[in-house]
C-alpha cells in the first residue's frame, strides 16, 4: 500500500517544515546520513511520514533543505545590510557571517560527515556543492553586484566573492582541520578586514585619471 498524500491544495505547514528540518539537522549530525532513516525524522518531528515526503520528495531532499536553511539562518539578508558609503565596512559584516557560519560547530560538523560519506553516497558532495557552497557564493556576487550599482567599480562581481571566500574560510578552517589553537575573536576580525582589503585590492579597477 502507498502512503497516502496531503490532499490536493492544501498549502505546506510552515511549522512542520521548519520542525522537520530541525529534527533533520539534529539527527544527521548525530546518526550521520546512512542511519538517518526518514522514519526518525518524521517521529522527531512529530510529522506525518507522507508529509514528509510531500515536503522534501527523500532524504537526500531533506539533507539539501536542511543545509541551505542552515547557511540562510547564519548569512541572513546580505543585501539588507546598511547602506554605507564604504564599501568595505559593508563587506568585512558580510565576511563576519560567513565565518560564523563555516565555523558554526554544527556546519562543521555536516562538512565532515559529506566528507566521510561521500563514498557510499557520491550526491552528498554534490548536494553540499550546490546548497552550501555555490549557494553562498550567488549570496556574495549578489552583494558585489549591488555594491557595484552603489558605486563601486567592481570587475567581476563572480570572481570577487568566490576569492573573498576563500580567503576568508582559508587559513581559520586549516587551523580547525589540523586541531591547533582556533583564531580568537580579534585576530578573526583582522582576518576579515584583511580578506577583504586582499579582495578590493585585486578585483576594484583603478580609477582614470583626468587631465588637470
Amino acid at each position: 500500500m502507498t502512503d497516502p498524500k496531503p490532499r490536493a491544495g492544501r498549502p505546506p505547514d510552515p511549522a512542520k517544515r521548519l520542525a522537520a528540518m530541525a529534527a533533520a539537522q539534529a539527527l544527521f549530525l548525530e546518526r550521520g546520513f546512512e542511519r538517518t532513516s526518514m522514519d526518525a525524522v518524521a517521529k522527531a518531528a512529530s510529522v506525518a511520514k507522507p508529509t514528509l515526503y510531500a515536503l522534501f520528495g527523500d532524504k537526500t531532499g531533506l539533507f539539501a533543505a536542511a543545509v541551505t536553511a542552515k547557511c540562510e539562518a547564519v548569512l541572513g539578508n546580505l543585501g539588507g545590510l546598511p547602506e554605507s558609503h564604504d564599501p568595505e565596512a559593508v563587506l568585512v559584516e558580510a565576511g563576519r557571517r560567513f565565518l560564523r557560519l563555516v565555523l558554526d560547530p554544527e556546519a562543521l560538523q555536516t562538512h565532515r560527515l559529506v566528507a566521510g560519506e561521500r563514498e557510499r553516497h557520491p550526491e552528498l558532495g554534490a548536494l553540499f556543492l550546490r546548497n552550501a557552497i555555490l549557494f553562498t557564493r550567488a549570496r556574495f556576487a549578489e552583494l558585489f553586484v549591488s555594491l557595484r550599482a552603489r558605486g563601486l567599480a567592481i570587475d567581476d562581481p563572480e570572481t570577487a566573492a568566490t576569492d573573498l571566500l576563500a580567503l576568508l574560510r582559508g587559513w581559520p578552517v586549516l587551523l580547525w582541520e589540523l586541531g591547533a589553537p582556533a583564531l580568537d575573536e580579534a585576530a578573526l576580525d583582522d582576518h576579515v578586514r584583511h580578506a577583504v582589503s586582499m579582495t578590493l585590492r585585486a578585483h576594484v579597477l583603478a580609477e582614470v585619471s583626468r587631465p588637470g
